[in-house]
């Protein structure tokens, strides 16, 4: 007599399938069973009042000589899917390639193809796959646990493709989850607990000489102007990531950006937010189409030369029943204690950075972006909220390490190690920190005792800017040292200047409408914004719409009101938007040497009164003098003083008429000479709330 006891559901394979004298089966609620035997229909009794099935054999057949429903093979005829070095690899917190090993992969096993299905789900008393295959029945498909690996296993033959399944977790005090698969590659919709079984290999990409070209680059020599998008806002008929092909990926090229930026595409389960709780760490968000169209998004953005940055969240996780969260029962992913498992600020789950296998599951999610998806860098978000156990906690709240200290000794770890992992598997790949900390070394190398990072979101910048330009122009003559005061540190990582979505939502305003003044004033200072933020050194980064001047907040509920570009003054900023970012791209002086000390100067900076900034910006064979003037008073005679020059051209200026501007340029900027002939100083007709960029050239050595 077999017992159905906890043994049984986590050894299925042991008591049904082919045995000694015997096949087996499992079917609850059945009253018969028939199956195919040799090509025969047969008949199994029933053991008692039990859902097992009982057909006699003179000897232990092989699986190929009977099927079940479907005229399938049994699954619990079938071996572990699962070797000892993927486990061995996975307990120790280094499998790089763990996609392939769990969820839902499509294999030849034993000669047979099919679908394996594994979930780590160590603490469960059973779990039971459902699915379209068996009409999601509770109970029928009872999973194996592989020894003390933790995994639960089961091969499903035959398994047809784009079919739904899901795992039915029995935790350890009794109560039954429904839960998505970690390692989902594509989710049936938003919310759903079932995933889809895909082909992951059936998309063939074109981008090879893309992805060949990467390899080589040097990200700190190169341009990066990055536009920030929510996919679900960019167009009001781009509901698709095919949609997005036809509007998107034209649009960035024209406008001359170098990568977008995705808010986060994994899948999640509320729209309200944007991403940045995700349930589903393998998969493109379902809301705009299939995996394989994400790819065709992704290989066109390449094609025409733009690069994909995606953001992606190793910091929390939601708590949504069907998703991370209480997986089996226990505090599985997340922290078991509340004061470092609980996020406060957003309501959400922290990962335990310090189980191996948690921090393998990160680490292979966001290799299987770079590497499986193209991608070509990801942005970390929250990384404060990791490094710091304290972070948005009062005293008493919080757990400090096993030093007494507030760094999270562990996620630091993982960082590392995740940094360490990507920029030897993918290199030319940026990964990129949002941190508004003051952690030093976020962007220094590994060996040096840094996280590794590319980049660091240079949120100071950001902050005393913005703050700056929200003033009253009267008053900014006494927060001069706002624009001047993120040099002093700049060099001290390697920073990326944002201006993100996150300062245009909450009623922090638009862009637009953080400018004080009337309407041309507004758009005025905008362009002054934009073009001093392209200026300055630094990576950059916009989110969509500040190009066509909206002036409403950002909300996921609308998309981008493009019918503005109708008007002039929106019509003039979209226009020095293009032109800027071409001339960016086409002028080394504002990338190459971005990290670099001889690649930018100062030349004044102490005109308070007229709120006057002037500097260079040095590249391979040009150098540029940047006149940024923030007030909207007129001067048709102001001297810059600067020596040695033999040459001054205006190359733009964001004043200038075709940019719905007054019209104040400089065709004819005059050098001015001391009585011993040598040039002191330059001229210029300094225009209204305007960023103004000239191409200079100096007697001898520029500088």
């Amino acid at each position: 007599m077999i017992s159905l006891d906890d043994d049984f559901y986590l050894n299925p394979h042991t008591f049904l399938g082919p045995k000694e004298d015997c096949i087996r089966f499992y079917r609850p609620g059945y009253e018969s069973l028939s199956f195919l035997y040799h090509g025969k229909k047969v008949e199994a009794r029933r053991i008692e009042n039990t859902p097992i099935f009982e057909f006699p054999t003179p000897h232990q057949v092989e699986f190929n000589e009977y099927t079940i429903e479907g005229n399938r093979y049994d699954p619990y005829a079938f071996w572990p899917t699962l070797g000892p070095s993927d486990a061995y690899y996975f307990n120790e917190g280094v499998h790089y390639e763990l996609h392939k090993v769990l969820g839902a992969n499509s294999c030849v096993h034993q000669g047979v193809q099919g679908v394996k299905f594994l979930v780590w789900a160590p603490n469960a008393k059973r779990v039971f796959l459902s699915g379209d295959f068996n009409y999601f029945d509770q109970s029928m498909h009872p999973m194996r646990r592989i020894g003390m690996t933790g995994i639960f296993e089961l091969f499903i033959p035959s398994h047809p493709l784009y079919e739904r399944y899901l795992f039915r977790v029995h935790g350890a005090s009794g109560q039954i989850y429904e839960k998505l698969d970690p390692f989902a590659f594509q989710i049936e919709h938003k919310s759903s607990p079932s995933a889809r079984v895909i082909d992951k290999s059936s998309y063939k990409w074109r981008d090879s000489s893309w992805i060949e070209r990467r390899r080589g680059k040097d990200y700190k020599k190169e341009p990066i102007n990055i536009y920030e998008i929510h996919l679900g806002t960019f167009h009001p008929d781009a509901k698709t990531y095919i949609d997005l092909i036809h509007y998107l990926v034209p649009y960035v090229k024209k406008m001359g950006f170098t990568h977008v930026e995705f808010m986060p595409v994994t899948e999640y389960p509320l729209d309200e937010s944007w991403g940045y709780q995700c349930s589903g760490y393998f998969a493109p968000t379902s809301r705009y189409g299939t995996l394989d169209q994400f790819k065709q998004l992704i290989d066109a953005l390449h094609l025409e030369g733009v690069g994909v940055i995606v953001d992606w969240v190793g910091a929390h996780f939601p708590h949504d029943g069907h998703a991370l969260a209480f997986f089996d029962g226990t505090h599985l992913y997340e922290h078991d204690c509340p004061k470092r498992g609980w996020h406060p600020h957003w309501g959400t789950k922290i990962f335990n950075y310090g189980r191996l296998e948690v921090k393998n599951f990160l680490i292979a999610s966001a290799l299987y972006w770079l590497k499986e998806l193209h991608v070509d860098g990801l942005r970390m978000d929250a990384v404060a909220s990791m490094l710091y156990l304290d972070y948005g906690r009062n005293d008493g709240d919080w757990s400090p390490n096993r030093y007494g200290g507030n760094i999270d000794i562990e996620a630091i770890e993982m960082i590392k190690h995740l940094n360490s992992i990507v920029h030897e598997q993918v290199p030319g790949c940026l990964m990129i920190a949002e941190d508004s900390s003051d952690f030093r070394g976020v962007t220094a190398p590994l060996e040096w005792g840094g996280l590794g990072f590319d980049l660091k979101w240079q949120m100071g910048w950001m902050n005393d800017t913005l703050r700056f330009f929200s003033l009253d122009p009267i008053y900014r003559s006494f927060h001069h040292n706002e624009i001047t005061f993120s040099l002093l540190y700049y060099y001290n990582e390697k920073y990326l200047k944002p201006l993100s979505h996150d300062e245009i939502v909450h009623g922090k305003r638009s862009l637009l409408e953080k400018m004080p003044g009337e309407p041309f004033s507004k758009f005025a200072q905008l362009k002054l914004l934009i073009g001093h933020t392209v200026c300055m050194p630094g990576k950059k980064l916009f989110f969509m719409g500040y190009e066509i001047a909206d002036g409403m907040e950002w909300s996921e509920k609308r998309a981008l009101p493009w019918y503005l570009l109708e008007y002039g003054f929106q019509k003039g900023v979209h226009l020095f938007v293009e032109k800027l970012n071409h001339f960016y791209l086409a002028e080394d002086a504002f990338w190459s040497l971005d990290f670099e000390h001889h690649g930018f100067q100062w030349i004044d900076f102490s005109d308070h009164n007229r709120n006057v900034f002037s500097y260079l910006r040095r590249g391979s064979k040009k150098t540029f003098l940047i006149v940024d003037h923030m007030t909207s008073s007129y001067h048709g005679n102001y001297v810059i003083w600067i020596p040695n020059l033999k040459k001054a051209v205006e190359r733009l200026n964001s004043d200038h008429e075709m940019f719905h501007g007054s019209g104040k340029t400089n065709p004819d900027p005059v050098i001015i000479f001391n009585e011993e002939g040598r040039s002191i100083g330059l001229e210029i007709h300094l225009a209204p709330f305007a960023n103004m960029i000239f191409e200079v050239d100096f007697e001898g050595y520029a500088g």
